[in-house]
């Protein structure tokens, strides 16, 4: 059985092959969980990783609003550090569960 390890390591594949480099994976805060920070230059992408065999832009509507509310509560905590002076988006990455080694996937921008 794949799990969701699976899926959240595809698309730590993927986004290192666009020259990001994992920061975190699991961060958990005070209310909320990140899947995945990343890092290029000074850029960091906060990327929540889903995996369904519903079309993916319904998943994306879904926890569109949860995630907005997760990225804010996030961004509180990184207005007083170093962090502060880069580029922060936010990506939505859902693959298709139902064909796993075929590993297809859309990717939504949420904050940009």
């Amino acid at each position: 059985m794949i799990t969701y390890k699976f899926y959240e390591d595809a698309a730590i594949r993927l986004y290192k092959s666009k020259g990001y480099r994992l920061v975190k994976r699991n961060h958990r805060g005070k209310g909320y969980e990140i899947d995945l920070i990343l890092q290029k230059k000074k850029s960091l992408k906060i990327v929540e990783v889903k995996a369904s065999v519903f079309e993916s832009e319904i998943i994306a509507r879904k926890f569109m609003d949860k995630q907005i509310k997760c990225y804010n509560r996030f961004l509180s905590k990184l207005e007083n550090s170093h962090l502060s002076t880069y580029n922060l988006s936010f990506d939505i990455i859902i693959f298709a569960k139902n064909q796993p080694e075929a590993l297809l996937f859309n990717i939504y921008k949420i904050i940009e």
